[in-house]
């Protein structure tokens, strides 16, 4: 029995030397290839998915770019039940989110596209980006 243990921790400490061998290989610290082609922006206008985009609870605020956050709370209690009370925190957390602003709301309705364009227009045609292509 001890020789069939010794044996184990032999081959174990075999395996876990020859695991850290591969991670200490320089083959995959090498640089990056030089980029040839020109760099393609594109600024989209599109709404983010509220599923799929942002965290449970944020409140987006409708036709804007605008997320309220850090007004949630109770995250925890609905992972306990699991989709369906996931659901439900969002919703309740996004409600309260959307109380907390409904005075400011109209002045909070931001789309940013057009700033953003702008400013990478101004940041392309500089100096160190001549090569980028922008597709506003």
């Amino acid at each position: 029995m001890k020789s069939f243990r010794s044996k184990v921790v032999c081959i174990g400490a075999l395996v876990g030397l020859l695991q850290l061998a591969g991670c200490a290989s320089f083959e995959f610290a090498k640089p990056a290839p030089a980029q040839q082609q020109p760099l393609t922006l594109k600024v989209s206008g599109e709404e983010l998915s509220g599923w799929t985009d942002l965290p449970i609870g944020v409140y987006r605020i409708p036709q804007s770019h605008v997320i309220i956050s850090g007004h949630q709370k109770g995250q925890g209690a609905g992972l306990l039940f699991g989709l369906i009370g996931v659901a439900v925190a969002h919703a309740a957390n996004a409600s309260s989110g959307a109380d907390a602003v409904k005075s400011a709301e109209e002045q909070l309705r931001i789309k940013l596209t057009g700033q953003i364009e702008t400013s990478i227009q101004r940041i392309v045609s500089s100096e160190p980006f001549f090569s980028l292509a922008f597709h506003g």
